[in-house]
Parts: structure tokens; sequence; C-alpha cells
């Protein structure tokens, strides 16, 4: 069972039908043991360590109950990617869903995006900043504005 996403919030995302077509492996049509608990924890396991670049592992929530929706989100999108790890042909919807997730994933650890907790770290300002020494009053485009520069 996954730490910050349960089956059943996968199930209620994607559905019953569509995961236990991706969970039965051998046909028999009863969902393999531990399929998805695995494809769960592997997205869980991809997200931890992205979310590390950023965060503590201690300010990471500890549980479902305390993990935020867009936390529960990035990890469902993994998880139904890695559901689909067997097939040969993947829809674009699966692709998609990988890459939505990645993309917000990218967009916490830079700090574009959080996580919604209680201590969020500061965003990183380690990128070039502009700065000018113009002023509002001067920053009109005249001639006398333009002498300066």
């Amino acid at each position: 069972m996954g730490t910050w996403l349960t089956e059943a919030e996968l199930e209620t995302r994607y559905g019953a039908a569509r995961l236990l077509a991706l969970a039965d492996r051998d046909g028999n049509g009863v969902a393999d043991t531990g399929v998805i608990a695995a494809a769960i924890d592997e997205a869980e396991s991809r997200v931890a360590s992205r979310l590390r670049v950023r965060y503590e592992p201690g300010d990471l929530p500890t549980s479902t109950a305390t993990a935020s929706a867009a936390l529960k989100r990035v990890v469902a999108q993994l998880a139904f990617f890695y559901l689909h790890e067997l097939h040969d042909v993947k829809g674009q919807d699966v692709y998609d869903a990988r890459d939505g997730a990645l993309s917000e994933l990218s967009d916490m650890v830079r700090g574009h995006a959080g996580l919604l907790l209680a201590g969020e770290p500061d965003v990183d300002q380690s990128r070039p900043q502009v700065l000018t020494t113009k002023t509002s009053d001067d920053a009109r485009f005249t001639l006398e504005a333009m002498e300066d520069w």
C-alpha cells in the first residue's frame, strides 16, 4: 500500500474496469496480487526522489491522509503510466498522464508549484533576476529618459 496514494484512490481516478485490465497479467479476470501496489510504490519512489531536491524527507507527508491533492495526482498519473509498462501500444492519454505528472513534479521541485504543506520551503531564487535603476517616473520612452542609456 502506498504512503501517499491508495489503490482505491487510483481506482476512483481511472476506473475499476481499466485498472483490472491493466493488473490482470495472467488473463484470469482477477487483478494479480501486488501489481497495482507495485505501480503506486514505483511512482511514489520516483516522486520522492525528485522532491528530495527541495524538501527534507521529514517535511514530506507521511500518510495518505496528509498528502495533498496535487501530490496524489502526480503519483496517480505516474502509477497509471507504470501499469502500462508491459503493453507495447499505449494510448496518448497514458503518455499525457506521464508528461503532466513529470511537468508538475518539476514545477514543485523548482518552487513554481507547491505541495501545499505548512512548512513549504522558500522558492528557489537562484535564477538570474532582472534589475534596473530606472524608476516608474523615468521609465517612459522619451529622449530625456534615454540620455542615460
